[in-house]
């Protein structure tokens, strides 16, 4: 598993969609997760139209169908997070 920030914006003229989206985005989760990420920080808005989320992602597709779902109201980076225990050990394993 691959835990990602995801950064999000969209158009004040897009909300309404948002919503609708968002919405049919929870059923499906709830119908089944294991098709679609896990949050394990939900949505928060920052600002004005923009927020975060972090999410658990088992496989590359997830990130791709999400892309797809919200597309073209909301606009997504997606940024892993990675442990800093794992990038020790790389950084061990390749400075041999």
């Amino acid at each position: 598993m691959t835990k990602y920030i995801v950064f999000w914006k969209y158009k004040p003229e897009n909300l309404a969609k948002i919503i609708e989206k968002s919405l049919k985005a929870q059923a499906l989760a709830e119908k089944e997760p294991e098709k679609h990420a896990k949050y394990l920080f939900p949505p928060h808005h920052t600002g004005y139209c923009k927020g975060f989320s972090i999410i658990d992602v088992v496989a590359p597709e997830q990130i791709t169908k999400s892309m797809v779902f919200w597309f073209p109201e909301l606009e997504q980076k997606f940024v892993p997070l990675i442990d800093n225990q794992d990038l020790l050990k790389a950084y061990q394993e390749t400075h041999k």
